[in-house]
């Protein structure tokens, strides 16, 4: 920070300090509430929607400069899915984040665990999650999905979800690089591993 008085004199110092647009400052919220019918079939069919109506609400509060809190709710007719979670700021360690979620769908009952971090160390940003459900755990998306023909509906929201990305900033070239791995395990027991990279460049303004 460079401060200039009256007279012209310079007086530099170094503060630190930290933001992320995912935190909110003490007493703000935020909030959307959503409702209507599930829609399906995207992109092959064009009027695919679900019979029964659904609401959806969401809601971020700040508890402090440094802790924001969360809460979501998914009903519809067979559903009741309610989840908690918040936001802790680290400092220079950047942001850690977890929540947890139970669904309660036709009489079966789940749980949903998700914890992660996030950084940024200069032009290098880190970021890791994961995530876990226990029993059958169904969000609004797999309670309105189509099952095959013949059998009963299964949750497609995967047992175990684990993420990590690295991201570098050129800054003088305006440009970046990144790389993500994402494992996954799903509902039957398979497994998957997928690797990205990306590539991002400005030209211009």
């Amino acid at each position: 920070i460079v401060l200039t008085d009256s007279s012209g004199r310079e007086v530099e110092s170094k503060q630190d300090f930290f933001t992320s647009p995912d935190m909110l400052a003490k007493g703000l919220y935020d909030f959307s509430l959503e409702a209507g019918v599930a829609r399906r079939n995207f992109g092959t069919e064009s009027f695919g929607y679900d019979s029964a109506p659904a609401a959806l609400a969401s809601l971020r509060y700040g508890i402090s400069d440094i802790v924001t809190g969360e809460a979501h709710a998914e009903v519809s007719a067979d559903l009741i899915d309610v989840g908690v979670g918040g936001l802790f700021s680290a400092g220079y360690l950047g942001t850690f984040n977890g929540a947890v979620a139970g669904s309660l769908f036709e009489g079966e009952n789940g749980v949903f665990l998700q914890a992660g971090w996030s950084a940024h160390f200069g032009n290098l940003g880190v970021s890791v999650s994961t995530s876990r459900t226990f029993g059958e755990f169904f969000d609004l998306a797999a309670a309105t999905a189509l099952p095959e023909i013949g059998q009963p509906l299964v949750s497609s929201v995967p047992r175990a979800i684990d993420q990590a990305s690295l991201n570098y900033s050129f800054r003088e070239l305006e440009s970046g690089i990144g790389v993500n791995f994402i494992h996954q395990l799903d509902n039957e027991g398979n497994r998957s591993l997928i690797v990205g990279g990306s590539y991002s460049q400005n030209f211009g303004h």
